[in-house]
């Protein structure tokens, strides 16, 4: 389930549920910088009690983007406008949750691992074909 948040920024919030017996995972991520200035207990507890989940049900994630607001709850860590967004972001994030609890259906999980030669972190030149090459990788002196 994926949610737009409706704020000017177009940040989102995502969140997975695998439901097996009683057993809940839940996984959460958002558009955001990170959970700094300890907002992660307090937001972790809103959901878990408004979602009757366990601790070990919830996990967090945010994917570090600079283009959303600092979350604080604390005037003295941050300006007045990033704890009103943190707050109104706890309720966000309880819908979404709630939303994909409610939304729960039969799925096939499946894994797969492979490669991406342009992630690596060496010296990447182009040919004068247009394509690229690894020169960290070749045999060509500098």
């Amino acid at each position: 389930m994926t949610q737009e948040l409706n704020r000017p920024q177009a940040t989102a919030a995502r969140a997975v549920v695998f439901e097996q017996g009683s057993n809940h995972l839940v996984l959460v991520s958002i558009d955001n910088l990170g959970f700094y200035s300890g907002t992660a207990d307090p937001l972790r507890k809103a959901i878990l009690d408004a979602c009757r989940l366990q601790p070990s049900e919830l996990f967090l994630c945010a994917i570090h983007t600079h283009s959303a607001p600092t979350l604080t709850l604390s005037t003295e860590k941050g300006h007045p406008n990033n704890v009103e967004y943190s707050k109104w972001l706890q309720g966000k994030l309880i819908e979404v949750v709630r939303n994909a609890l409610e939304r729960l259906a039969p799925v096939q999980v499946g894994i797969g691992s492979g490669s991406s030669p342009l992630a690596r972190t060496c010296d990447w030149r182009k040919k004068p074909s247009g394509c690229w090459q690894n020169c960290g990788r070749s045999a060509i002196a500098k």
